[in-house]
């Protein structure tokens, strides 16, 4: 682990909001399961924190600071795919690690 991400307590409860929102409109499962993804989305930045990369034009940006919006014309698409999937297997371990902790109750 190179870095270290936390989560404020701010961001945290936030994150309980919209799941217990998603468990209201939906069920325990589906927020269960938002949850733990945005969780394991976070664990990977520990690891790969320039995840978020993306080249406009050219210039590279981060998705996650200077984005979401781009000019798509500009954004390039295989690069960015390329990237999103090389994290697939770390996201799917850490999502199957992960014990859900928000306390939504079943």
């Amino acid at each position: 682990m190179a870095f270290h991400v936390e989560v404020s307590p701010r961001a945290f409860n936030d994150l309980d909001e919209i799941a217990r929102y998603i468990k209201q409109q939906s069920s325990f499962e589906q927020a269960e399961e938002w949850f733990n993804g945005i969780i394991a989305v976070l664990r990977t930045l520990e690891d790969m924190p320039s995840r978020c990369r993306v080249t406009v034009g050219d210039k590279v940006k981060f998705a996650c600071v200077d984005g979401p919006e781009f000019d798509a014309h500009k954004v390039d698409f295989e690069e960015l795919t390329r990237r999103t999937r090389a994290y697939l297997d770390q996201e799917r371990q850490t999502r199957e690690a992960h014990a859900c902790q928000i306390g939504l109750g079943n």
